[in-house]
């Protein structure tokens, strides 16, 4: 692996094809977005990009646009596809738990990953953090959230007071400020989730 949190796109046409041309053998694995080109799939397998870990995260464009990808659900299929094509297992999740999200998009997205059992399920379904310095922590009411609040695990781990704890605290538990609880509503892509990876597991 390497130590950038994502790939430098310039990476595509210097160090990757060097890497390629001097045939060492290596399996590498990158953090990339998810906007990338079939040629660049390609030039990162044939480099030794075994794994990949594209921003993906949803397969949904309206929750995308919510999440301020810069992609759309087609374009993620896309990766997938190509990534299967040439032999890089992409490493991903869904999440859920946006502010604004719509409850129909999971309901949605369960239809079209049963359409899809061809290609790689995410390895988890998981919550969106809040995390210090995001746009959600830094204007929370803007965003329908309250009661931020420190991580709940982080409690376990520091003996302080709670305000001390907010002061040095980078993940933060929240609660809508409708009420609603996403975990209600996103049974369905658990279950089609599940399905998914299950058939994966017999290839």
């Amino acid at each position: 692996g390497f130590t950038d949190n994502i790939l430098d796109m310039k990476y595509l046409t210097t160090l990757l094809p060097a890497l390629r041309d001097a045939g060492l053998g290596i399996s590498l694995f990158y953090e990339t977005k998810a906007n990338l080109t079939k040629d660049q799939v390609r030039i990162l397998a044939e480099s030794g990009v075994r794994e990949l870990q594209p921003g993906i995260e949803s397969l949904h464009s309206s929750l995308l646009r919510l999440m301020r990808k810069g992609c759309t659900a087609l374009q993620n299929l896309q990766l997938l596809r190509w990534c299967r094509e040439f032999g890089v297992a992409p490493r991903w999740n869904l999440l859920f738990g946006f502010p604004g999200e719509d409850p129909l998009w999971f309901h949605e997205q369960a239809q079209i990953i049963r359409k899809i059992h061809h290609l790689t399920p995410p390895r988890n379904v998981s919550p969106v953090r809040l995390d210090r310095f995001s746009p959600y922590f830094a204007e929370p009411e803007a965003h329908g959230i309250a009661r931020v609040r420190p991580a709940r695990a982080l409690t376990y781990i520091y003996d302080m007071p709670s305000e001390e704890l907010a002061r040095i605290a980078y993940h933060f538990d929240f609660d809508f400020d409708d009420g609603r609880e996403p975990t209600a509503y996103i049974g369905p892509v658990l279950e089609a989730v599940r399905e998914w990876q299950a058939l994966e597991k017999e290839r």
